[in-house]
């Protein structure tokens, strides 16, 4: 079996990853503020709890700065740009050795080219799997739920659809396609969408409380297709 991941809010926390980007553009606004960059990040990490991500920069501009739409859009390069401050937990890392040894391990990942490398690189992945797959290089009609990205897992690794495994955690667009042409899909219940009721024929085919659940899962596969 070849198996499959998201990345944000299924390999790691997405959260650690905003709040590393608040944290530098945080530092920035403050170089032209009365107020500490603590003060700053604490306003951001407040208004997205209230108010989602949408108007945070303008807000936090606005109260500590100038919102202007250069600053804006200064903020949202380092929050983009930025290193980020992001690991793998251990027990993800004894997962993905521990699948490894049986199976090829891939990631298909939405998002921002840069933002995603970025992510990859600071999360130290790559050397755990095969590939990963930010789907906007391939033109943003790739990205999820498109087949583009698993279709050229599948080409590559000579496999069926019933021999790829994906695990996501987004209901609204993981796991539809990839249901209808019966690759295995697994629903991680983590983040921002771990409490979503899903539509008729879009969520998983399986469901797991946090991510080190999937090997009992992929095992249980496994064992049975060898009968």
């Amino acid at each position: 079996m070849i198996i499959v991941f998201d990345l944000d809010d299924t390999l790691y926390n997405e959260k650690s990853f905003v709040y590393s980007g608040f944290s530098d553009v945080a530092i920035w606004i403050s170089m032209f503020s009365n107020s500490s960059c603590v003060e700053i990040f604490d306003h951001m990490v407040k208004e997205l709890s209230i108010n989602g991500r949408s108007k945070i920069f303008d807000n936090v501009l606005e109260k500590y700065f100038k919102k202007t739409k250069k600053n804006i859009q200064k903020c949202v390069s380092i929050y983009r740009l930025h290193k980020p401050a992001i690991k793998l937990d251990s027990k993800v890392v004894d997962l993905l050795l521990e699948l490894g040894k049986n199976h090829k391990l891939y990631i298909v990942t939405d998002g921002n080219k840069l933002v995603q490398n970025n992510k990859i690189k600071s999360l130290d992945v790559e050397k755990y799997i095969e590939k990963a797959f930010i789907t906007y290089r391939y033109g943003l009609t790739a990205s999820k739920p498109s087949l583009k990205c698993f279709e050229i897992i599948k080409n590559k690794e000579k496999v069926d659809w019933h021999d790829i495994v994906y695990i996501g955690d987004n209901p609204n667009k993981d796991f539809v396609n990839l249901n209808k042409v019966n690759a295995i899909t697994i629903r991680v219940l983590q983040g921002d969408f771990a409490l979503v009721e899903a539509s008729k024929g879009y969520d998983a085919k399986f469901k797991i409380n946090k991510l080190t659940d999937l090997k009992k899962i992929i095992k249980n596969i496994y064992e049975n297709r060898r009968l």
